[in-house]
């Protein structure tokens, strides 16, 4: 998964992605609730048919490293 998906992702649950350097900030830094990172969370998983937690304080980037680490596991 990289950026571009994400962004996918969170465009189809109407989040917002309008953001300069998304991958170095905190869901927090990003405005998002529990909520919007369940969403988030859920579709990743249906898509990619993997099991993981994050929490608002993660950032983006390590959202995407571990949905690949997750991914490559499942291999």
């Amino acid at each position: 998964m990289n950026i571009e998906e994400l962004k996918e992702i969170m465009e189809e649950n109407n989040i917002d992605v309008n953001y300069d350097n998304m991958e170095n900030k905190t869901f927090e830094e990003l405005d998002l609730d529990s909520v919007d990172l369940m969403m988030i969370i859920f579709s990743i998983k249906e898509k990619y048919g993997i099991e993981f937690i994050m929490n608002r304080g993660n950032t983006v980037k390590d959202l995407i490293d571990r949905v690949n680490r997750e991914i490559e596991n499942k291999k």
